[in-house]
């Protein structure tokens, strides 16, 4: 390999500073993430709610089912386990963590339902009032666990984002 091309290989390897700077700057930390899901969701399932048509229930449904389900598996695999519940709370993450499977098994109902039948409008009110119970239970117990920790939420939140757009990609 020529001397002056393996300098330009190394040169170009190297890691800009300042660019991984405004990356990380650019992306929120980990609360203003989930915060900002949680109200992106809210609205998604209000617009399903006063939707006309069964072609627009339908894609909105499938938005609702597929974002919902990466909301909840970047907080299982990034922000859960960086968590350690106070010995008062011990039931903190277990808590979550199954209302996460109870969403997921609405989800796994919803996918496939007719959204033009009674029963799959009363599924989805249903999730629509799990979720917004769920999301109520973090804004006003989990959060403010991890706004007092010791976490770093600006780190957290590069790495839930890179993994959010990565699984919806």
């Amino acid at each position: 390999m020529h001397p002056t091309a393996s300098l330009a290989s190394a040169e170009s390897a190297r890691v800009d500073p300042q660019a991984t700077a405004r990356r990380e700057i650019d992306a929120p930390d980990a609360i203003t993430l989930l915060m900002a899901d949680h109200h992106h969701l809210h609205n998604l399932f209000a617009h399903f709610e006063h939707a006309l048509s069964g072609t627009r229930r339908q894609s909105l449904r499938d938005q609702i089912c597929r974002e919902l389900g990466v909301h909840m598996q970047i907080e299982e695999e990034i922000l859960y386990p960086a968590i350690r519940p106070p010995r008062d709370q011990p039931l903190l993450l277990a808590e979550a963590t199954v209302e996460h499977a109870g969403i997921r098994n609405l989800i796994e109902q919803l996918r496939q339902a007719d959204v033009e039948q009674p029963a799959t409008l009363a599924q989805m009110k249903m999730l629509s009032e799990y979720v917004a119970h769920h999301v109520e239970e973090e804004h006003s117990e989990m959060f403010p666990l991890v706004r007092a920790s010791a976490l770093d939420t600006a780190a957290l939140g590069v790495r839930m984002a890179a993994r959010q757009r990565e699984l919806l990609a």
